[in-house]
């Protein structure tokens, strides 16, 4: 299965809606943000410079988990024009449609966001004091070892953030909690880290070519359909194995 020519099929006749579910989430930001620090200069002209700073601090943090159900809706999107041929710009925001899907979106934010959080303390860390420590006192193969422990950190990190990349999609096409979308994305992902990291590197000129502005419209879109259908392809095998299973089987392993 050519993963691009099939991304490129699918938006043979949805470039211009495309381009527009990729570019509302990028025009969102900046607005919101300048909306809120005009309206922060209006009702805290003599504020100090702690108190502006705390409220910048929760501005932005509300901006994050408002925003993020339209990245996820971006997302869903492009899953339900491969799978659906459901083109309506509407799915951006499918997840304000309740209350429930809001706060899912948002879930999965902080849990992803605190589980790379935990992994980038645990690895670099270490290997920053590493660092500092044998660079006072001048032992050039400590430092070397420093920089090998950052460098195997790095890759571990990246790591971490391929095999997070099912959970959006898992969210969206099988309504699970995200609870259970982080969970199965590390598992699902375990054997298909090496195909999504070829996949984003067949995009490496597509991506150079962005320094013009009208490949940016032909680009992203389709390296986020690219993702999407990858994407159901993974979950569509999953599902075609545990199908498989004999339902005898299945039963044993729900009681264990």
């Amino acid at each position: 299965m050519n993963i691009i020519k099939t991304a490129n099929t699918v938006l043979k006749k949805q470039r211009l809606t495309a381009a527009l579910s990729c570019t509302i989430p990028l025009c969102l930001t900046p607005i919101c943000v300048i909306a809120e620090y005009l309206i922060l200069i209006y009702l805290f002209p003599a504020a100090n410079a702690y108190v502006k700073l705390a409220i910048t601090g929760v501005i932005l943090l509300l901006n994050l988990l408002i925003l993020r159900p339209v990245s996820l809706g971006k997302k869903n999107w492009f899953l339900k024009l491969y799978t659906k041929a459901d083109g309506s710009v509407l799915n951006i925001f499918h997840f304000y449609e309740s209350f429930g899907l809001f706060c899912s979106a948002a879930a999965l934010w902080l849990l992803k966001r605190v589980y790379i959080a935990a992994i980038c303390l645990i690895v670099f860390v270490p290997s920053i004091i590493m660092f500092r420590y044998f660079s006072s006192l001048a032992l050039p193969y400590g430092v070397f070892l420093s920089i090998l422990t950052f460098i195997t950190g790095f890759l571990l990190v990246l790591k971490s953030l391929t095999s997070l990349f099912l959970c959006d999609y898992l969210l969206i096409s099988e309504c699970q909690n995200p609870f259970k979308a982080f969970y199965f994305s590390l598992v699902k992902m375990r054997r298909h880290r090496t195909e999504l990291i070829m996949l984003i590197l067949k995009f490496w000129w597509r991506i150079f070519s962005c320094i013009f502005i009208f490949p940016l419209f032909h680009t992203v879109p389709l390296f986020c359909q690219s993702m999407a259908v990858f994407a159901d392809k993974i979950i569509t095998s999953a599902s075609d194995q545990k199908s498989s299973v004999p339902p005898k089987f299945l039963h044993y392993q729900k009681n264990l």
